[in-house]
């Protein structure tokens, strides 16, 4: 073809393309990138601004020149007509360069030109969309900009528009990946101004949102997500969720062997006296200190008072130590915004009354903080006085409600659940990974009294939690799996390989509204008629079978556990509050559930502190029943 007649035929193509509307056209054409009838087109164009719109005449001309294409389906642009579109926003970019642009205000605090590239390569990057689709979204974000009067945006705002035109185009999945984390300024200014925050508190806060945004939107599968979100599943401490195991529970010995090894001004050669004692309790905090932040909740330190009976003291020193160990706990559960030690003690040891007098002078204790705790071992012989001294005693009965009684033959976890592993189950350290609720109320409800249909769910709300806790296993391994710091801990502290200390974690499996669900499932709470009695057992029967089967196939260690007032807003209680059942019968009723609980329950005894003679006479009652753990609690 002579240079003459591409002359011409570029001036034909000029003359076709010249005016807006076919531009518009093509461009709705190429961004929708299907056959689109007539009657579409026309809803697009024929508008209040411009209704005489001739829609033929112009779909004519630019089917005439091979623009465009047309089927009984419809119109759809050309391989020609995107290609010449293409080179149309090409010279539409040149001349927005030239002339006045959109300012957008970056994350660096400057202003610049709105640039298409960097549109693209956001996409690209941060969406991981493909370079074709990149392309296309970035042109029509370019092109819808144009046809509004903005002169300036912020780089969130661009985003926001971002979105909005990904969700036009049904393109959700990218707009999940490209959804910000942060909170919004009016939240933002409510903590600013929120008096009982002070600055630490005001940037944990935020800290602790973005984190928990993240978790939800970036790290779990959406549906997955979805299932906390519409409170199915619950997930405790969701900040720290990904970042770090939930609790441990140490033996006290064990970090007492620890120091003493590690530390050479500390060898066990030196003599067991005051002045050792202080050396020691300085590497103790050094100890907490350094697992404190891998914990999102408690660390139980257990057996407690076997380290104090080693030091050879007079009653004077040792009042002393005591204040001494006790002060720092209690200065680190202070300033800890994380995890807090929990202190156990067994009940049949002699100084056990005066460290929990210690406890109390020392305001370890809230009155009013339900999760303060202290855990009480009454496997000894002879321990009903000691129990009885406890309620008894104007300062001590005063925190009754705070003492947790636990069965140390039983131990706090069944040995039953770590008896397909090498470890002693009684008498070494614990990790758990992480405790993960079902909401049985919310099941009750999506269920509406079908027996078949409320198993489904929970059977599929139990394998959901096997899916969150693998994925809390991959992210917890990447987080921390390499860090030097936690190889010496699990090294130091653990009767296990390094490479596999995420398998001998227990992986606690809760749920919450027993009561509740079985009410609105069966008409009556179980433990006012059999017919529900029997549903609520098969629920824990159904749940432990389900979880006993994986444990086998997987030679895992997930446990059923009871939610020991984990969230206060929902009903972690096996037998209800208000049950009008005598105390034995209460007991035997919340046997025949504890024994599908093999990671651990709490029998609560609730009583009127005007008549603590009664409950005392019953303490017989409560030792001969051999409770895993029970406590006591006030009207």
């Amino acid at each position: 073809m002579s240079s003459y007649q591409i002359s011409k035929l570029l001036e034909k193509y000029l003359k076709i393309i010249g005016k807006k509307n076919r531009i518009d056209i093509l461009k709705k054409l190429y961004f929708e990138d299907k056959d689109i009838s007539f009657s579409d087109i026309q809803r697009e164009f024929i508008s209040s601004e411009n209704n005489s719109i001739n829609l033929s005449f112009h779909l004519n001309a630019l089917k005439e020149v091979d623009l465009i294409e047309s089927s009984q389906k419809g119109y759809r642009i050309s391989k020609l007509g995107k290609t010449i579109l293409n080179k149309i926003f090409d010279i539409e970019h040149t001349l927005n360069q030239f002339n006045e642009s959109v300012l957008i205000r970056t994350s660096k605090y400057i202003t610049e030109p709105f640039n298409i590239q960097k549109v693209k390569d956001y996409l690209i990057k941060e969406a991981e969309m493909e370079t074709f689709l990149a392309n296309r979204i970035a042109k029509l974000v370019e092109c819808k900009i144009k046809k509004t009067n903005i002169k300036y945006l912020t780089t969130p705002l661009m985003r926001e528009y971002i979105n909005g035109i990904l969700l036009e185009e049904g393109l959700e999945e990218f707009r999940h990946k490209l959804t910000r984390l942060g909170v919004p300024p009016y939240d933002t200014f409510e903590l600013f101004n929120n008096e009982s925050y002070n600055p630490n508190q005001f940037i944990e806060k935020l800290g602790s949102e973005v984190s928990e945004q993240f978790l939800l939107l970036n790290l779990l599968p959406k549906e997955l997500a979805d299932l906390y979100l519409s409170k199915k599943l619950i997930l405790l401490n969701l900040n720290y969720w990904a970042l770090k195991p939930l609790n441990i529970f140490l033996q006290s010995k064990s970090i007492f062997n620890y120091i003493r090894k590690t530390n050479l001004d500390i060898s066990p050669n030196n003599d067991l006296s005051y002045t050792y004692f202080v050396k020691f309790l300085i590497k103790f905090q050094e100890f907490f200190n350094t697992i404190n932040p891998y914990f999102s909740n408690d660390a139980i330190l257990l057996n407690l008072d076997e380290i104090l009976n080693k030091f050879i003291l007079s009653d004077n020193k040792f009042n002393k130590i005591v204040d001494l160990l006790v002060s720092q706990i209690h200065i680190f559960n202070l300033y800890s915004i994380t995890s807090k030690i929990k202190i156990g003690l067994n009940l049949g040891n002699n100084i056990v009354f005066k460290i929990i007098q210690k406890i109390i002078a020392n305001k370890f204790f809230t009155i009013n903080n339900s999760k303060d705790s202290l855990f009480l071992n009454y496997s000894h012989l002879n321990i009903k006085n000691s129990i009885i001294k406890l309620l008894e005693n104007p300062t001590t009965s005063k925190f009754i409600d705070k003492y947790i009684f636990y069965n140390g033959n039983n131990t706090l976890f069944n040995s039953n659940l770590t008896k397909h592993k090498t470890i002693n189950s009684k008498k070494s350290n614990k990790i758990i990974l992480d405790q993960i609720l079902v909401n049985l109320t919310n099941i009750a409800l999506e269920a509406k009294q079908d027996d078949n249909k409320f198993f489904e769910i929970l059977e599929n709300r139990i394998y959901s939690t096997f899916d969150l806790f693998k994925q809390k296993k991959i992210l917890i391994e990447k987080k921390i799996g390499n860090s030097k710091v936690w190889k010496k801990i699990i090294e130091n502290l653990f009767e296990h390989e390094y490479n596999n200390w995420i398998d001998y974690t227990i992986k606690s499996i809760s749920f919450v509204g027993l009561n509740e669900a079985v009410k609105n499932h069966c008409g009556l709470e179980f433990d006012r008629i059999s017919q529900s009695e029997s549903f609520a057992i098969k629920i824990l029967k159904t749940m432990n079978n389900i979880i006993l089967e994986r444990n086998e196939l997987d030679n895992n260690m997930f446990s059923l556990s009871q939610a020991i007032n984990t969230i206060s807003s929902h009903d972690y209680r096996i037998i209800r509050n208000n049950s009008n059942l005598s105390l034995e019968r209460k007991i035997l009723l919340f046997k025949k559930f504890n024994k599908f609980l093999n990671g651990g329950s709490l029998f609560e005894i609730s009583f009127n502190p005007e008549e603590k003679e009664k409950l005392i006479d019953h303490i017989d009652l409560i030792l001969d029943s051999d409770l895993s753990a029970f406590k006591f609690s006030y009207y």
